[in-house]
């Protein structure tokens, strides 16, 4: 078995212990599947590609993200990926989109359900902390700094 279907194996694992559902494509190595946000919209999207010897994990809350607040949304992303330790934001422009994107190399070694738990978990429950900031940010009533404040207040606490 090569080590696409290696690690396409141990994704299917954890999408089973979950209980999500999901579909897979071997032939693109994607695996798409959705889940429950407790904040607003309370849904995201999650496509994981596979390939390559590493598997990239992105998550996209399900809001548009109209042109119009493109220019505040990039200012923030840019500035929120400066400090992330972990993954990025994305917005994808064509389809008015925001995600965040993990990806984890396995250099030749399989991950273990921890990594990829934690590839899956943590852009989840980002995005899912995101939500309120973002639609705040769409609504215009807050700025782009403002925004990366309320994200990022944690971390100047400690």
């Amino acid at each position: 078995m090569n080590m696409q279907n290696q690690i396409a194996d141990i994704i299917v694992r954890f999408f089973d212990n979950q209980e999500w559902q999901y579909n897979y494509s071997e032939e693109n190595g994607l695996f798409e599947s959705g889940v429950q946000l407790d904040n607003e919209p309370g849904g995201a999207m999650i496509h994981c590609i596979v390939g390559g010897g590493a598997f990239t994990v992105m998550v996209a809350p399900e809001i548009a993200i109209e042109e119009d607040a493109f220019d505040d949304v990039k200012d923030f992303i840019t500035a929120a990926n400066a400090r992330l330790m972990i993954g990025c934001l994305v917005l994808d422009c064509e389809e008015h989109v925001l995600y965040f994107r993990v990806g984890q190399n396995c250099a030749g070694l399989l991950p273990n359900d921890t990594i990829v738990e934690d590839a899956f978990m943590f852009p989840i429950t980002f995005i899912d902390e995101l939500c309120p900031v973002l639609l705040e940010l769409l609504a215009g009533t807050i700025s782009p700094e403002d925004a990366l404040a309320q994200v990022f207040s944690d971390d100047e606490e400690e």
